[in-house]
């Protein structure tokens, strides 16, 4: 499996806010005053296929079978679920722990879903590699008359931009084989270490989209079972916002007033329309050749 592609510290990243949404100014607030973030789930994209691989049912019967027998086994395992714990509970009193060729369908469809489900629970947000391009304040900045928040990722772990990557633009939707799940479900119930088959299941899918997509320059942050959450990043990774070509000067007097009284040390930037090019003029220092800078 590919390595994931994190980004690397000193990266600039953009996030574009649109300031019309009920969620904007308490996003902001959470910032500058909390260093948070609120983290999304796949269900709440505008696009359907991102975040949603194609699901490989590869596992084989003997797969399912040594794993039921391993359940009916050690049904109490404290990693279980009540309700996984009560079902297998169940099986055992009415003696149907002989698995059938329905049984198994039946179990091999619970371990998509709950593939399914465990993809629905990760937190996810996005941010561009760049904030130059018109297309990006067009559709996420209130039409040139939002912002976009600008962090520099830290070489801090504990920041909720430490498990920031790179998006992969393809052309065919990525295959997620249940396989892989099967295994780390397995791994995770006998207290084994199974972080490597989690970012191979990250990274085919949270990683990849369509390269119809490929102008956003996207990268994203992702965690397990953290959607709808709110994360924290380094007080310091926030440098600035940049406001939008056609944003009011009643956006601007607002924000100018929430950072004075929050955190004075951001700095609050006007972006303009270029005269020459498609592109937005901002500073000079976040411009795409010194979006790696150290």
């Amino acid at each position: 499996m590919e390595k994931i592609p994190f980004v690397k510290a000193g990266t600039y990243l953009f996030r574009f806010m649109d300031s019309r949404t009920e969620h904007f100014w308490p996003a902001i607030t959470d910032m500058l005053s909390e260093q948070t973030l609120f983290v999304n789930s796949r269900t709440r994209f505008n696009d359907p296929y991102d975040s949603h691989p194609i699901i490989e049912n590869d596992l084989s019967t003997s797969a399912v079978r040594a794993y039921c027998e391993e359940m009916i086994k050690n049904p109490f395992d404290p990693k279980r679920s009540l309700t996984g714990i009560a079902h297998i509970l169940d099986l055992k009193a009415s003696g149907r722990t002989r698995l059938n060729k329905k049984m198994v369908e039946n179990i091999k469809a619970e371990m998509r879903q709950a593939t399914e489900d465990f993809l629905d629970t990760g937190g996810l947000l996005s941010f561009s590699l760049t904030a130059e391009n018109p297309l990006l304040w067009g559709h996420y900045a209130a039409s040139f008359a939002g912002i976009c928040a600008i962090f520099r990722r830290s070489a801090s772990t504990d920041s909720a931009l430490s498990i920031c990557a790179s998006v992969s633009y393809v052309d065919k939707r990525p295959h997620l084989p249940m396989s892989l799940f099967h295994e780390m479900s397995i791994r995770r119930i006998s207290g084994q270490d199974f972080d490597d088959i989690a970012n191979d299941i990250f990274f085919l899918s949270f990683l990849h989209k369509s390269d119809h997509w490929a102008y956003e320059q996207e990268a994203r942050i992702f965690y397990p079972f953290s959607a709808f959450q709110k994360l924290s990043f380094e007080p310091s990774e926030l440098v600035g916002f940049i406001l939008g070509p056609k944003s009011s000067s009643d956006l601007e007097q607002k924000m100018r007033t929430e950072i004075k009284k929050r955190r004075p040390s951001v700095a609050l930037h006007k972006s303009s329309l270029s005269q020459n090019d498609f592109r937005i003029i901002i500073p000079h220092k976040f411009t795409q050749r010194h979006k790696h800078a150290a």
